[in-house]
């Protein structure tokens, strides 16, 4: 880690350890569907969410 950069950081997220982020990218190769009109995901989006 870059402390010089840390420090930087407002406290809440410094003392909290962690910065939550939420995206919404519909397209490919983010989310996308493994067959069209089916119901299971695959790309970036769904990898990440089975991490």
């Amino acid at each position: 880690m870059d402390a010089a950069l840390q420090a930087k950081l407002p406290a809440k997220i410094r003392d909290a350890g962690f910065v939550r982020v939420a995206t919404d990218v519909p397209y490919p190769p983010f989310k996308m569907y493994a067959t069209a009109g089916g119901g299971k995901m695959t790309g970036i989006a769904s990898a990440g969410r089975e991490a």
